[in-house]
């Protein structure tokens, strides 16, 4: 069927009636822009999951990439970070963000 890469696009393909989509909510179709034409379903409780990449400068500080790498790592399975950030940022002479 078709395809795209432009959320808005996606979006009319589902009004024409040409099939359903998975959208991440900040792609989602302004309030009215689309009203009567789709159907918005939010799926509660399902945890689907995303590939993402972390991008930096390569004149970045490499120990602050990292810490932010294993930040957000640790948030995505859960992790409580609040003290363990602070004494990380501490340790390694880094301002606490």
């Amino acid at each position: 069927g078709p395809r795209s890469d432009d959320y808005r696009v996606v979006a009319a393909y589902v009004a024409a009636g040409l099939g359903v989509a998975l959208v991440p909510d900040l792609a989602l179709p302004a309030a009215g822009e689309m009203r009567g034409h789709i159907a918005v379903l939010h799926l509660a409780d399902r945890h689907l999951t995303r590939e993402v990449s972390l991008l930096s400068a390569p004149t970045l500080d490499p120990s602050l990439v990292d810490m932010v790498s294993q930040t957000i790592t640790a948030l995505a399975a859960g992790d409580d970070l609040d003290a363990r950030t602070a004494t990380d940022a501490a340790e390694r002479g880094l301002p606490r963000l």
